[in-house]
């Protein structure tokens, strides 16, 4: 059987593994190297990010979305549990973008 797309290559999956850990508490040397790892990840890391907020667990949602902050984006969430909006737009631009999520908590 012929697959569709082909495997994930390194740096995607650099940018899943950090996706899937919780975000540390604020202040804190965890937050420190995590922010210093964020910063470190590779040039498409944005794309898995935006990818993420639409299709990701809430977890990585809201990864997904202190992440791109620091990969030169402006990123919120609007809304409540039961309709929740990611809005994003790369810094400069003037257009925001907004994203419902598939997942959301419940």
């Amino acid at each position: 059987m012929k697959r569709d797309t082909a495997p994930p290559d390194m740096e995607t999956l650099t940018v899943q593994g950090f996706l899937l850990k919780p975000l540390p508490p604020d202040g804190t040397k965890q937050w420190r190297e995590w922010e210093h790892r964020c910063k470190s990840l590779p040039q498409k890391a944005a794309d898995l990010f935006v990818e993420a907020l639409k299709r990701g667990t809430p977890s990585e949602q809201e990864v997904a979305l202190i992440a791109l902050r620091y990969h030169g984006f402006e990123s919120w969430q609007a809304g409540d549990r039961e309709d929740i909006r990611y809005i994003y737009r790369r810094q400069g631009d003037r257009e925001w973008n907004v994203i419902r999520p598939m997942l959301k908590l419940n």
